[in-house]
């Protein structure tokens, strides 16, 4: 092939609607996802027990100096994606989500709970 057919078939490939499209998507999850319907269970004089039973381990758990407790358990998610055009357009996106649950107790009973 001479080197003018040449450069005219790579002029015509590049402007084929696209030509190779590629999409990723990927998302990591750690800690403990709590939905709000299930911190909604968590009500006022509710024991420790009872949140255990319904939440779990917390990820932390924080005595004040009044003997106020407060338990937190965290959640993060980290979704990637990504997608590619051949020879037009490349794209990234990486979105990170962190939430956390707390139930405040005094003597052992709930107080309030919350997420953030």
């Amino acid at each position: 092939m001479k080197r003018s057919q040449l450069l005219a078939l790579a002029a015509a490939a590049c402007l084929l609607p696209a030509c190779i499209i590629n999409a990723n998507s990927h998302t990591t999850r750690s800690g403990k996802y709590i939905s709000a319907e299930t911190v909604q269970r968590i009500e006022p004089g509710k024991g420790q027990d009872y949140v255990l039973a319904v939440l779990g381990e917390p990820s932390s758990k924080q005595v004040l100096g009044d003997g106020t407790e407060i338990w937190k358990w965290t959640y993060r998610e980290r979704k990637t994606s990504s997608g590619a055009v051949f020879l037009i357009v490349d794209s990234d996106q990486t979105t990170e989500t962190e939430r956390a649950t707390y139930v405040e107790f005094q003597g052992g009973q709930v107080v309030r709970s919350w997420q953030d």
